[in-house]
């Protein structure tokens, strides 16, 4: 497939955390350069800030009870007209998530115009007419995205799924500000402040919290900044193939050593400690690979081994396999597809195609696994 010359690279290069951590006095604000190694923080879009003038809407369906659904979500083919096989991908994962389509069939307009949700309502519609077998059109909502993914080319499943997620988030209109916390210890008040403040089905669904902890080595001060995250990148390596079982059973916690500039009382920069926590697991946990090198700018063609269950090390909680998204060929072409779990039915969705999968052929497809969907267990 053609890739537009001299755009992004399909995957996204490595993120690395900081050397030198700036907080403010005042706000605690963090400013990051260099290197490190904590899990990468996707921010809102700018148009979520203080001096926004969006409003607080009110619907139905922003009282669906997580967990209590009705959808069966069977996956139906999707038409790919040009190079959209990264956002059919996409597509069918969010869509074979029975909470999601719940939330989809219970909302209104309430006197607000939501294209992205007008436009996956009538996507998720067609897919539930059994009596017709054709592929869903999906250009009108490929259509809304034409200004950060130029159509014709292939572009990041992982960088379409935030961007979606934001979309959504925006349109809900939950947003009015963008969510700022520091030094509040009590973790649970911080995340029922930030529900309040947003609430929306992305917030209640793939929505995370870290609390990150600045510890100066020299005056013990400790400095306390939370982040929402909807991703956690995973690290892609020969070493981290075999291992990452492990890696993944292990996000609930990094420690990394630091600097950053003390300002409470040693007034300078000082050696610290960081320690991210995860204070809040989402719904659904979305892990991408960091497939692109950030030097050779290649593919990183090494198999990732995971499980399709796994339970968090430090709070115990448990995740089990709800989808996986894939990636086959280079980073300049290549194609995506996914394979969707709806009940206890595995199904490959490859652009018009939908065909069921054994489970026990799971392991056949795991070289070119780029992002892992697990869903957490009920307790």
């Amino acid at each position: 497939m053609l890739t537009r010359p001299n755009a992004p690279k399909i995957m996204r290069k490595e993120i690395k955390v900081t050397q030198r951590i700036t907080l403010s006095e005042n706000d605690g604000n963090i400013e990051k350069d260099s290197k490190g190694s904590l899990p990468e923080i996707r921010n809102s879009p700018s148009s979520y800030n203080e001096n926004s003038d969006s409003k607080s809407h009110y619907s139905e369906a922003d009282d669906l009870e997580i967990g209590l659904c009705t959808s069966t979500c069977e996956p139906k083919g999707m038409i790919n007209e040009s190079n959209d096989c990264f956002f059919i991908a996409c597509l069918q994962f969010l869509l074979c998530i029975p909470e999601f389509v719940d939330y989809l069939k219970s909302w209104k307009p309430d006197n607000r115009e939501s294209p992205i949700l007008e436009s996956l309502i009538k996507i998720s519609n067609e897919i539930d007419n059994k009596a017709d077998e054709s592929p869903v059109d999906i250009s009108h909502c490929r259509k809304l995205f034409n200004d950060e993914f130029e159509e014709g080319y292939q572009h990041c499943a992982n960088q379409l799924i935030l961007a979606l997620f934001d979309k959504i988030q925006f349109s809900c209109n939950n947003v009015t500000k963008v969510f700022q916390c520091y030094e509040e210890k009590d973790s649970d008040k911080v995340w029922e402040q930030y529900l309040s403040d947003r609430g929306s089905i992305v917030d209640k669904l793939f929505v995370g919290m870290y609390k990150r902890s600045f510890k100066c080595k020299e005056c013990l001060i400790e400095q306390i900044h939370y982040d929402e995250f909807k991703s956690i990148p995973l690290p892609c390596t020969k070493e981290s193939g075999k291992s990452m079982p492990g890696v993944i059973s292990n996000i609930g916690e990094e420690v990394e050593e630091s600097t950053f500039l003390c300002k409470k009382k040693c007034k300078g920069e000082r050696d610290c400690t960081i320690t991210a926590t995860i204070i809040h697991y989402p719904e659904y946990l979305i892990l991408p690979f960091q497939r692109q090198d950030c030097f050779t700018q290649e593919k990183i063609e090494e198999k990732m081994y995971f499980n399709q269950e796994f339970t968090e090390a430090h709070h115990k909680i448990e995740y089990t396999l709800q989808s996986f998204i894939f990636h086959m060929g280079s980073l300049d072409s290549g194609h995506y597809f996914s394979l969707c779990k709806v009940g206890e039915s595995w199904y490959k969705c490859n652009d018009e195609r939908v065909t069921k999968v054994d489970p026990e052929n799971l392991e056949g497809y795991k070289d070119n696994a780029y992002i892992l969907i697990y869903k957490k267990k009920a307790n």
